[in-house]
């Protein structure tokens, strides 16, 4: 597949199916609980995926080269909610939004999830909790081009590796995938890598 054809595909089923992506999000349902009554390891800048349901979840799943159980990305954070998941949706217009974990992996929206444990140093999760809570004042628009060339406008795991390059310094932090000459981050670069370890998966 050509990097103009895959691009054009991944464009035109997002925005056809702009319905299904907040059936995916779970915009205006109430969450069903997330089963699973264990204590939780996640500490500030882990990371939390889940594969939703539906067209456009199947599309991203199907992006990652190695591991294609999930479809969507967030980073873990204590905030005033609670243990919670802030992540770029498509149906808000400041992109970033924050769920509470338990919502974020709601059977209501996801037929699985998982942890994923990140390297990073006390001194680095401190430094991520600043940033992404600045990241909520200022918001981030959702980038329908999939692009990596305009950070004015990222999706879900690019924003991702935005955060975690600026607080390592290490632009390299997280893989790229390349097909045809179309660079992107799928959901594997996330945690199929030498700094990430998946946890835990969760199935309802």
């Amino acid at each position: 597949m050509t990097s103009g054809r895959f691009l054009l595909i991944l464009v035109l089923t997002v925005l056809a199916n702009g319905f299904l992506v907040l059936r995916v999000s779970g915009w205006g349902r109430v969450a069903e609980p997330f089963h699973h009554n264990i204590d939780l390891p996640l500490r500030d800048g882990d990371l939390v995926l889940r594969c939703g349901k539906g067209v456009v979840s199947d599309l991203f799943r199907n992006t990652s080269l190695n591991d294609r159980r999930f479809s969507h990305a967030g980073i873990f954070l204590q905030t005033k909610y609670g243990p919670s998941v802030v992540h770029i949706s498509q149906d808000l217009p400041q992109g970033l939004k924050v769920q509470p974990v338990d919502e974020f992996c709601s059977t209501h929206i996801a037929d699985y999830s998982g942890w994923v444990r990140t390297d990073l140093s006390d001194e680095q999760r401190d430094k991520l909790h600043a940033l992404v809570m600045r990241e909520l004042t200022q918001g981030r628009s959702f980038d329908e081009l999939f692009s990596l060339d305009d950070n004015r406008k990222q999706y879900c795991t690019e924003w991702v590796r935005e955060v975690f390059s600026a607080v390592t310094g290490d632009t390299t932090y997280f893989p790229v995938t390349e097909v045809d000459g179309f660079r992107y981050i799928a959901p594997d670069n996330l945690y199929v890598n030498d700094h990430c370890t998946l946890i835990r998966t969760f199935e309802p």
